[in-house]
């Protein structure tokens, strides 16, 4: 791992929560993001798998209150977008 970044800090929808995100750098042509949430409102398994829709090569999994993904690198921009939808759609319910 050569690094580790913020990938979009906490990211706050609403007053009812936040969803921290981190992003790893495995220097090849992955990235792998896991994200945290341990009040059990936003099953986070179920985010990353939503996360990964439509990017080849890729794959999620975890528990409720924490979960991770590894995608290409190239898809960076198209898994924020599918997370940000897909978190603002669980949010509400």
């Amino acid at each position: 791992m050569k690094h580790i970044e913020k990938l979009f800090g906490e990211i706050r929808f609403d007053a009812r929560g936040l969803i921290p995100a981190i992003i790893q750098d495995v220097g090849n042509n992955d990235l792998r993001i896991s994200a945290r949430r341990q009040d059990y409102k936003v099953k986070m398994n179920n985010l990353m798998e939503k996360s990964i829709k439509g990017i080849p090569n890729s794959n999620a999994g975890g528990h409720i209150p924490a979960a991770a993904a590894k995608i290409p690198k190239r898809f960076r921009g198209k898994f924020r977008k599918n997370l940000l939808r897909a978190a603002k759609k669980m949010m509400k319910h």
